[in-house]
């Protein structure tokens, strides 16, 4: 059975605001967590009723353990999928706003040259839409 995923404390973190028990976001963690324990147990436990079918000639024990560790398989998978939901949108946030840290960062230090990049963007996207 796995264990809950640990993350670091410098992780736990968005942006510089540290999570709390009662973030919305933590909490979906949580739950995401507990579908692949949940799921792993179920399939122990199929795995486990399967055995004892299986010991006792009893086909549907050994067919219900079986169910049981498709379902259990089916839970982790989903809480697995979920987890990599989560942090693949933690990593477009991030990327979001260091983009948007730099962009700004450019603007305040560089104004003409981004009013001339902006300028020569809206040119060749009026000469992308321009009939020949």
């Amino acid at each position: 059975m796995l264990a809950p995923r640990r993350v670091p404390h410098e992780a736990n973190k968005i942006g510089s605001r540290p999570l709390s028990a009662s973030d919305p976001c933590n909490m979906e963690h949580q739950q995401m967590d507990e579908n692949r324990i949940a799921g792993n147990a179920r399939s122990l436990g199929g795995r486990a009723e399967e055995a004892a079918g299986r010991a006792t000639g009893d086909l549907r024990t050994e067919a219900a353990g079986v169910a049981n560790q498709v379902k259990g398989a089916a839970q982790d998978f989903y809480g697995r999928a979920r987890d990599g939901a989560a942090d693949l949108a933690e990593s477009a946030r991030g990327t979001g706003t260091s983009f948007e840290r730099l962009l700004r960062h450019t603007i305040e230090d560089q104004p003409y040259t981004a009013v001339a990049i902006a300028v020569g963007i809206g040119w060749l996207l009026g000469r992308m839409h321009r009939p020949l």
